[in-house]
C-alpha cells in the first residue's frame, strides 16, 4: 500500500511546496546572480515540492501527514525569514559565519542584539514575507491554466534538480569535501554550513601541534611579558585618536603623546567575523591556506617556555567548537584561563591580571567584550562622559 502511494502524488500539495520552496529559495539569488543559479534555485525546489507532496501521501494513513508537512514549511519559512533578516540588515544570507556566530554566542550577546536590531521596521518586514507568499499562492490558484500545467513542470524540474544532487554527490566523492552540497535551499544550507564545523578538522589540529617543537635562545629572566589585546569591534568614527570630535579615548591619548602606541591608519581586518579573525591571529597560517595543519602560536610560546595566558569576556572552553573553544586545543594553548565571563572588560582584566601577574616569560592573550551593541552597556554609569 505505502510502495503505491509513492507514485500516486497531490497535485495541490506539490504546488503548495512548489511555490513556497521557491519563494524561500529565492534569497539564495541575492549573492548567486548566475543562471546556472537560477536553475539550481528552481531544480532543488522542485525536488523538494516532490519529495513533500511523497511524504505527505506516505505519511496519509498515520494522520501526521497535515501535522509534518505544515511543521516543515514552518522551518522552510522561519529559515527563509532569517535570510530575508540578515539581508536586510548585513548584506548577506545565513551562512557558515551566521550559524558559528549563534553557536558563540553569550546570553548578554543575545539580548544585545534583540535590543539593538529588532524593531517594528525589522518585524514589519518579516510580516511582509509572510504576505508576500501567501499572495503568490493565492495568484497561482487564480489562474486555472497554470494549475493544469504546473505539476508537469514542476516533474520537469525535479528532474534538473536531481541531475543537481548528482553532480553534488560525484563531488563530495571526488573531492571529499562538502562543497558539493547545493545550498539554494535553506535547509540544505542549514545543514551544510553545520556539517563544516565538524571535529574531524579540530582533532587534525590538536594532533599537528602536539608534535609542535619550539625553543627560545633568550634566557628566561630576559624575556619580556608580550600582551596582546584585542578590542573587539573597535570603531575608529567614535573614537578621539582617529578625529572623533569627543574625548573618547583620554587614556590612550596619554600613550600616545608618550610615544608608547603607534596609531595605523591603514589597517583593515581580515575578516568581519570574530572567529575567522581570531582563527588568523593565533595562527601561523598566514595567508589562509592550511589552518588545521600549521603551528599556533600560543603552542609555540608555551612549548618554547613562556607561561601562556588566555583571558575573552566572550569566550569560554566549551562553549562551541573550534580552535579558541576546543577543550583539548585550549589545553595545549593555554595554562591559564578565565572561566566566567564578566558584564564589564574592565572587571575581567583586573581580576584575571590580578591571579595570574608574572614578571617576565609570560605571554597574554586578552580578548575584550568590546563595542558590541549600545555602548552605554559596556561600562559603569561611574565613568560616564558624554
Amino acid at each position: 500500500m505505502v510502495v503505491k502511494q509513492l507514485f500516486v502524488i497531490n497535485n495541490k500539495i506539490l504546488i503548495d511546496s512548489f511555490v513556497l520552496s521557491l519563494i524561500c529559495c529565492l534569497p539564495y539569488l541575492f549573492e548567486h546572480h548566475t543562471i546556472l543559479s537560477v536553475v539550481s534555485v528552481v531544480g532543488m525546489a522542485a525536488v523538494f515540492a516532490v519529495m513533500l507532496s511523497v511524504l505527505y501521501n506516505v505519511l496519509k494513513p498515520l494522520k501526521l501527514h497535515a501535522f509534518l508537512f505544515w511543521c516543515i514549511i514552518a522551518i522552510m519559512l522561519f529559515l527563509a525569514e532569517a535570510d530575508v533578516f540578515c539581508i536586510f540588515n548585513f548584506g548577506f544570507i545565513v551562512n557558515e559565519d551566521v550559524i558559528q556566530i549563534i553557536r558563540t554566542s553569550s546570553p548578554s550577546d543575545v539580548k544585545g542584539f534583540i535590543s539593538v536590531y529588532f524593531s517594528w521596521k525589522e518585524v514589519s518586514m518579516l510580516l511582509s514575507f509572510l504576505l508576500l507568499c501567501l499572495l503568490a499562492i493565492f495568484c497561482v490558484y487564480k489562474k486555472d491554466s497554470l494549475i493544469m500545467k504546473l505539476p508537469k513542470l514542476i516533474k520537469y524540474f525535479a528532474i534538473v534538480g536531481i541531475l543537481v544532487c548528482i553532480y553534488s554527490l560525484f563531488s563530495f566523492l571526488v573531492f571529499k569535501d562538502l562543497k558539493g552540497i547545493p545550498e539554494t535551499n535553506p535547509i540544505t544550507r542549514l545543514i551544510f554550513s553545520s556539517l563544516k564545523n565538524n571535529n574531524k578538522d579540530i582533532e587534525e589540529l590538536c594532533e599537528f601541534n602536539k608534535n609542535v617543537i619550539a625553543k627560545c635562545d633568550i634566557p628566561n629572566d630576559k624575556r619580556p611579558i608580550i600582551v596582546v589585546v584585542l578590542g573587539e569591534s573597535f570603531s575608529p568614527y567614535h573614537s578621539s585618536l582617529y578625529g572623533y570630535n569627543k574625548v573618547t579615548n583620554p587614556l590612550l591619548q596619554q600613550r600616545v603623546d608618550n610615544k608608547e602606541i603607534i596609531i595605523f591608519d591603514d589597517v583593515i581586518s581580515r575578516y568581519d567575523v570574530t572567529w575567522r579573525v581570531m582563527n588568523s591571529i593565533i595562527s601561523t597560517d598566514s595567508f589562509g591556506l592550511d589552518f588545521f595543519h600549521k603551528p599556533l602560536c600560543p603552542v609555540l610560546f608555551r612549548k618554547s617556555g613562556y607561561s601562556t595566558n588566555f583571558f575573552s569576556n566572550q569566550w569560554l572552553v566549551g562553549q562551541s567548537n573550534f580552535a579558541i573553544t576546543n577543550r583539548g586545543l585550549s589545553n595545549l594553548m593555554f595554562d591559564n584561563r578565565n572561566d566566567k565571563l564578566f558584564k564589564y572588560d574592565m572587571d575581567m582584566v583586573k581580576e584575571c591580571i590580578a591571579n595570574s601577574i608574572e614578571h617576565h616569560n609570560a605571554f597574554y592573550l586578552i580578548h575584550l567584550m568590546g563595542q558590541h551593541y549600545t555602548y552605554s552597556d559596556r561600562y559603569p554609569p561611574r565613568i560616564q562622559c558624554f
